[in-house]
């Protein structure tokens, strides 16, 4: 009688842990908002000036360590649990913005507490508004930058600017195509950043400074104002 109950209880576990294994969740994806380069960053023999990418606000519904995906045309929003975010999304805004600026502008992005004391040093700090997920549709970013200098001297005329833009990229219907377009609207607005710091560099006003050709279908600029 003992070892049939044994054995019935021996099975039940069994049975168990069988379930269990079947239920199991798939593994967890993590994602990262830094795009693969095409070439490597140019060697950086003797800095000049740096910049500072601060950190980043973003909207408190996103800001979750999963991807927010909705579904065009509707107001119900999903989280994909086993869909993450490699880092807090305003970490891997910031790290994004920073490697672009970086690799374009040819300087290091430095901590501007840190930075040598006559060191130019242009100061960027991003605000988020919208960091929207359409499941095959597109990925919409609206955000705005602050454009600041220390010890850029004549160089820095018209600063702090304060600019905000629309990105939207199409995408399509899987979790990397939605990655990938973020990828492309941070592209493009880091585009537009690193002109306008080409045109301080050269004495030159920012407001004047132009995306590149490739973001133009991308990138709404929304105006900017001497902050």
């Amino acid at each position: 009688m003992c070892n049939s109950r044994k054995q019935s209880l021996r099975g039940a576990l069994y049975l168990s842990a069988a379930v269990l294994v079947g239920c199991a969740a798939p593994n967890s994806q993590y994602y990262s908002l830094q795009s693969p380069a095409s070439v490597p960053p140019a060697a950086i023999t003797q800095i000049v000036d740096a910049i500072s990418v601060q950190s980043v606000s973003v909207p408190v519904q996103v800001d979750r360590p999963q991807l927010v995906v909705s579904r065009a045309g509707g107001a119900q929003v999903n989280l994909l649990n086993d869909s993450l975010w490699a880092a807090p999304l305003g970490d891997e805004i910031r790290q994004a913005v920073a490697a672009h600026l970086s690799r374009q502008l040819g300087v290091p992005d430095l901590d501007r507490l840190s930075a040598p004391g006559d060191l130019p040093v242009w100061t960027i700090r991003l605000t988020v508004h919208q960091f929207d997920s359409v499941y095959d549709a597109q990925a919409r970013l609206d955000i705005s930058w602050r454009l600041a200098a220390v010890n850029a001297g004549s160089k820095a005329k018209g600063l702090p600017l304060v600019c905000r833009a629309i990105a939207i990229a199409p995408a399509g219907n899987s979790v990397d195509a939605l990655v990938q377009a973020h990828q492309q609207a941070l592209a493009a607005v880091s585009g537009l950043i690193a002109a306008q710091v080409q045109q301080l560099r050269e004495g030159k006003p920012a407001q004047q400074a132009k995306a590149p050709d490739w973001a133009s279908s991308t990138l709404t600029l929304q105006g900017c104002t001497a902050a």
